[in-house]
């Protein structure tokens, strides 16, 4: 795929994107530096919030294949939407978090985000004009990772739904299937992969509110954690966690919104935010789930809000 320059956009994102950004900044420490986070140092390697997109809210033009998407972790990896249609819908999340997409509707909406090595085309205040040179970011499974996505599947019938990955001889990918999330971790012939039906995320799926997955990845512990809004939903303790080789090499690209070329598999939903961290995070430390304002909440809509908050 060719990708194209991007369309103008506004000089100056929303305040609303401001405020997320800069939140973000106060969390982590900086775009791209390392941090603390409860004495475990961590760098943001991907952060794809949609948020550069605001000026496109209620244009009926959207989002478009080849359109620049920033990756405000500030390494540099930014990205391009491609499509097999245009003018996706960009949308506000609710309560204030920020802006998203809206890839609801199968095949005349179907895209994903390529972060690519050697981009053109960047905006000079994103760091342009051209990615970051190679090395590309990679994954070594000796480290620790947490990857989180926030999206809302609005009740799509869709059987699988790709979220981030890239696929190969070594690979690593998460992803939806029939309602249950599956992932894969793999580095020649050792891997730690879930594919069998036990991480059940069918309610999910099917409510039409937003949810938050992670991931995490902990080579120190030995398993892979994965989580819905902040709440475990299962231990995988493969013992070749921890002492994988190289997953990504950082050679070709890799997707946010899909994991693979199939169209038939990228996210069909409202799509929020992606982020990959280095180190095990806490579930205080995962992304915002944008939520209804508390003003339309009431009896058993308070009761599900406050249970969806809790941390475990």
């Amino acid at each position: 795929m060719s990708p194209v320059a991007m369309k103008t956009a506004p000089a100056e994102p929303s305040v609303r994107a401001h405020q997320r950004v800069s939140s973000r900044l106060a969390m982590s420490g900086g775009f791209g530096k390392l941090t603390n986070w409860s004495a475990v140092r961590v760098t943001t390697l991907v952060d794809v919030d949609f948020d550069s997109l605001s000026g496109l809210v209620g244009d009926a033009d959207g989002l478009d294949d080849g359109d620049r998407i920033q990756n405000v972790s500030g390494n540099g990896y930014h990205g391009f939407w491609g499509g097999t249609s245009g003018n996706i819908p960009v949308v506000d999340t609710p309560n204030g978090t920020g802006t998203g997409i809206d890839t609801t509707g199968g095949a005349g909406v179907r895209g994903k985000v390529y972060l690519r090595d050697g981009l053109t085309c960047i905006p000079d205040a994103w760091g342009g004009p051209t990615t970051t040179t190679s090395p590309y970011f990679t994954f070594d499974g000796t480290q620790s990772y947490t990857f989180e996505a926030v999206v809302n599947w609005k009740e799509t019938t869709q059987a699988i739904n790709g979220l981030m990955g890239q696929i190969g001889g070594n690979e690593l990918f998460i992803r939806e299937k029939d309602g249950f999330l599956h992932y894969a971790f793999v580095s020649g012939a050792a891997n730690a992969k879930l594919f069998t039906n036990t991480i059940d995320i069918s309610a999910a799926k099917a409510d039409g509110d937003w949810h938050g997955i992670a991931v995490v990845y902990d080579a120190t512990v030995g398993n892979i954690r994965t989580y819905l809004d902040g709440n475990l939903l299962d231990t995988n303790t493969d013992s070749d966690i921890g002492f994988l080789g190289t997953m990504v090499n950082g050679t070709t690209d890799f997707f946010v919104g899909a994991y693979n070329g199939s169209s038939d598999n990228y996210f069909d939903g409202m799509q929020d935010a992606y982020r990959i961290s280095t180190g095990a995070l806490t579930t205080a430390q995962f992304l915002p789930v944008p939520e209804p304002a508390a003003a339309m909440l009431g009896g058993l809509g308070l009761l599900a809000l406050l249970r969806r908050r809790r941390r475990v």
